[in-house]
């Protein structure tokens, strides 16, 4: 086996499924699984069971131990290290989850370099809300290992991959003797002996703070001893690698945390004498990651020397602000609130024309305007273009690409939503900025020429809706779907029509200029290949890469469902049959679902399907298939643009249109010509019959999207703003 992935268990009921499925889901076959019962209290090994069977695939290289009495954390993991085979361990804590492409991401990340740990960045997970907590590695290793020490990096084990034999040859073992800090008790000897730390700047791993019964202990009266224990032979064990000098005011600095840590940061001179006199001194006080107030060398180390107790006790100020402001601001109400009272102040700060601010929806780098702002970038060196966003990953991911990108909270970031005069973003202001959007020109791109009615033409009661009736209510809890954009993109006079009702603009307000997206449905392979070189992600490359293996790509792409029910199970989709059938025939079926579609099945044991990651841009994907499946998604008329196959499978259309939206038109004009299948059975004899649709181009085509098949989308948006410039 390559990966052992140990497992701990100890009352987890209510959280061991979502953490086995995370682990069987996982996009890379050569795993071994140990759990380890700890003596367990409740259910949490039934629960387990009844997973493990409904993953036959895995269940060979599954492994339950279990202990006759709990024995804490430590003695739980070093069972598994015991047991595990695999070239490399990865813990994991049995109240998280992981994303499916945990193990495989830092795998190839430890055969590309040869590290013996790799690393990620993880999330922190609450009832409400997600913390994406970016860990800061450097390519240089020993810079990796002193940040450990002095609290630049986190120790934690669940979010590295490492090598088993840096357990083995160095004899180091997961500490039985602690219940606290046992994370820094391990890897601060796993680094000290790595030749090499690598890292993924992604996040993988989900960190779950709402389990009040897992195996992360609370601090007691034992809590000070332990850390001296674990200070003790920690020292014990850097001296016997010589390694004691080499590490010595790292490690006094981390001692001197971690006693004000336990001691609820009260600066106790007695305490800290009493465990760690050696890190008693203002040196150490200085290099704390969250004191670090001398950085910039404001002020003299005579004028600290005076004051590390009114330094102490502001940082404790500071972190009770912090933690009331993170509680308030959990409720949508109060955020709404303070949304709405900045945003008049935003009206007086001086826009500059040149400045473009763009934005994607939640943050992502995707949509049309992705492919506007890169447009833009290149062929515009007078406008200043700044993808602003909420994602860390996303802007991270841009600057790398030589882009000009700012987390929407940093210093930066407040101050170009404050300046540009244009924002042009996805679907609405909370792609960009709600509260510094006054006096801004709003460009709306939106994402499709629809077919269900959306925004302010929603009809029926569900569950959208009731956002779109104009309560005062809804004006104060939804702003951002009551201020008008100035402009919205659109594909056509037709779709323009439907555009005035659902955003409440007016005609000469839509852009009739086609989407930036569809630009690139038109190149060539090369030109295709040439762009995914420099813009997309790796996997992307490796997926392209893989469909040039098989006779017929089909991409199945349906709409989400506004009630959020399992249509896919609905849909009485056999996965084994529709395997066999794509086997047979060289064929391979991609999945794209919308992010919150729930997928009841595990398909990493079927060899034509393959689960397309919903974060991945699929339009560069999209002229390397073949057939797309679809219901009542735009994605229909984008499809065409390409005069490929395309397979209408609306199998709950009766349901979809009394439950969720009812359509522009009837979905009659829709399926004229086109091949239509009504149930699972239908769609296999469709794609084991190869059955094709007429090849006629209906009247609906032409009205919806065929209007601006061939306008250059980006250039003519661009010039049209441009346009607006000189008139201000």
């Amino acid at each position: 086996m390559k990966i052992s992935i140990i497992v701990p268990i100890y009352n987890v009921e209510k959280y061991i499924e979502r953490c086995a499925v995370s682990l069987f889901e996982q996009d890379f076959e050569n795993i071994e699984y140990i759990f380890v019962n700890d003596c367990t209290p409740d259910n949490s090994v039934e629960v387990l069971q009844k997973v493990v069977e409904k993953y036959p695939n895995r269940k060979p290289h599954i492994k339950i131990i279990h202990h006759k009495e709990n024995k804490g954390l430590g003695s739980a993991r070093n069972t598994g290290l015991e047991q595990a085979k695999g070239d490399y361990i990865l813990h994991i804590d049995s109240d998280d989850w992981c994303e499916k492409d945990m193990v495989s991401s830092l795998y190839n990340k430890a055969k590309e370099t040869g590290a013996d740990i790799v690393a990620c960045d993880y999330f922190l997970n609450y009832d409400n809300r997600e913390i994406y907590r970016k860990q800061d590695y450097t390519e240089n290793t020993q810079k990796n290992i002193a940040n450990l020490w002095i609290g630049v990096l986190r120790p934690y084990v669940w979010n590295k991959l490492i090598k088993r034999n840096l357990y083995i040859n160095n004899d180091i073992y997961p500490p039985t003797k602690i219940s606290i800090i046992e994370d820094f008790c391990l890897m601060s000897r796993l680094f000290s002996v790595a030749k090499s730390i690598t890292y993924v700047p992604k996040a993988f791993y989900h960190y779950w703070k709402g389990n009040t019964d897992a195996l992360t202990k609370s601090f007691n009266e034992k809590s000070l001893e332990q850390i001296r224990w674990c200070f003790k032979t920690t020292e014990r064990f850097l001296k016997e690698k010589g390694l004691d000098n080499k590490y010595k005011e790292a490690f006094n600095t981390k001692k001197l945390a971690y006693v004000l840590w336990v001691n609820n940061w009260q600066y106790d001179r007695k305490l800290i004498n009493k465990i760690c006199p050696k890190a008693n001194k203002l040196k150490y006080i200085q290099k704390q990651p969250n004191w670090n107030v001398d950085k910039k060398n404001k002020y003299t180390l005579e004028y600290l020397n005076q004051m590390p107790r009114m330094l102490l006790f502001l940082f404790k100020v500071r972190r009770k602000l912090k933690k009331i402001k993170n509680k308030i601001f959990e409720h949508k109400v109060v955020r709404r609130f303070f949304q709405l009272l900045l945003l008049p102040f935003s009206f007086l700060i001086p826009r500059d024309k040149n400045i473009w601010i763009f934005g994607g929806h939640l943050g992502a780098f995707n949509d049309n305007t992705k492919y506007l702002f890169i447009h833009t970038v290149k062929n515009y060196p007078t406008i200043r273009a700044i993808w602003i966003s909420k994602n860390k990953n996303s802007v991270e991911y841009l600057i790398n690409s030589n882009f000009e990108a700012y987390y929407r909270y940093s210093l930066k970031g407040w101050y170009y939503v404050l300046r540009g005069k244009y924002y042009i973003f996805h679907s609405g202001l909370l792609d960009i900025s709600l509260s510094a959007s006054g006096g801004t020109t709003k460009v709306n791109l939106w994402h499709g020429a629809p077919i269900k009615r959306i925004r302010f033409s929603t009809t029926k009661n569900g569950k959208i809706t009731p956002l779109f009736t104009p309560t005062l209510k809804n004006k104060f809890l939804y702003p951002h779907f009551y201020i008008n954009s100035d402009f919205i993109l659109s594909t056509s006079k037709r779709v323009t029509k439907y555009f005035t009702e659902a955003f409440r603009v007016k005609e000469n307000q839509c852009l009739e200029l086609g989407y930036p997206r569809n630009e690139i449905l038109s190149y060539s392979k090369d030109k295709i290949m040439d762009f995914i070189e420099k813009y997309e992600p790796n996997e992307t490359k490796q997926l392209i890469h893989k469909l040039k293996s098989y006779e017929k790509v089909f991409i199945y792409m349906p709409t989400w469902r506004d009630n959020g029910r399992d249509f896919i199970q609905n849909a009485g989709i056999d996965f084994e049959k529709l395997n066999t059938i794509l086997e047979n025939k060289n064929y391979l079926l991609l999945l794209k679902l919308h992010r919150y579609t729930w997928l009841p099945v595990n398909l990493n044991k079927y060899n034509n399907i393959f689960l397309i990651d919903n974060q991945l841009d699929v339009y560069p994907i999209l002229p390397f298939t073949d057939c797309l499946i679809t219901d009542y998604s735009s994605i229909y008329f984008d499809y065409h643009l390409m005069e490929k196959e395309i397979i209408l499978f609306p199998f709950d259309k009766e349901e979809y249109i009394d439950n969720d939206r009812e359509m522009y038109f009837g979905y009659d004009e829709v399926i004229e010509d086109e091949l239509v299948v009504n149930d699972f059975n239908e769609l296999l004899e469709a794609i084991k019959l190869d059955k094709k649709s007429s090849g006629v181009k209906n009247k609906l085509l032409q009205e919806m999207i065929l209007e601006t098949k061939g306008i250059e989308s980006c250039k003519e948006i661009v010039e049209r703003l441009r346009s607006e410039i000189s008139k201000l």
